[in-house]
């Protein structure tokens, strides 16, 4: 990406309006991870590209030097992160990762599935897990008023009001639909989910390592792609 660094005295230098391509690639990815000094070195290099005729091949080969001096310099005052391909894939992800059927079901879930893919990728374990749970209590919300539930404060509140409902209407009618035994499992999913992974990792006292929150973040996955085939916001 910065290969007119390399031109030398010997070769390039004078090409003016190859230098200027060159050089009007280059800034916005020194400005994209914050090169102030070089981007405005960038900018008066190209400046100078439109008067090449009084500028030397040894007067653009010094600005390059410079130029390089000055990337190498800002370089080292910044703190890069190293990911392996399949860390990058985790880190650029968004939240079509759970599949388009849960993207168009819960669109209220899709920062959060992406932000716990992102966590996953950086190796932030707890803090993909936690992302994961509030993915998963958009998906509880829908299933809330997809039986005529209202708004609760907590997942045990709707967990509890959805249970109720259910029973009221098996009371009622004496045996369940296909839809209401759908939702009648998915709320005792839920409560498990409530009691394996949304209570502890509220508190202080638990930490999830990479390899579990991938797993949690497989399992969470597909639960809520499960429910997505049933159930929207």
């Amino acid at each position: 990406e910065a290969t007119f660094l390399h031109v030398t005295d010997e070769g390039g230098a004078s090409d003016a309006l190859g230098l200027k391509v060159l050089l009007k690639d280059a800034k916005p990815k020194m400005d994209e991870i914050g090169l102030r000094q070089s981007s405005k070195k960038a900018i008066v290099m190209m400046l100078a590209c439109d008067v090449a005729d009084v500028y030397s091949r040894q007067d653009f080969a010094g600005s390059i030097r410079e130029l390089r001096r000055l990337i190498e310099s800002e370089l080292q005052d910044g703190y890069f992160l190293h990911l392996t391909e399949e860390e990058a894939s985790l880190y650029k992800a968004d939240g079509h990762i759970f599949g388009p059927v849960v993207f168009v079901s819960f669109p209220s879930a899709n920062d959060d599935i992406a932000e716990a893919s992102k966590c996953l990728g950086l190796g932030r374990g707890t803090a993909c897990v936690m992302h994961l749970m509030r993915a998963s209590e958009v998906s509880l919300k829908a299933l809330a008023t997809a039986i005529n539930v209202t708004d609760q404060n907590d997942w045990g509140s709707y967990i509890r009001e959805i249970d109720q409902e259910l029973g009221k209407r098996l009371k009622a009618a004496g045996s369940r639909s296909p839809d209401e035994e759908f939702y009648g499992e998915a709320a005792v999913s839920f409560d498990r989910l409530k009691r394996a992974y949304r209570n502890p990792s509220m508190h202080v006292d638990r930490s999830y390592s990479t390899e579990r929150a991938k797993e949690i973040l497989e399992a969470t996955k597909s639960f809520i792609t499960h429910l997505a085939s049933r159930i929207h916001e």
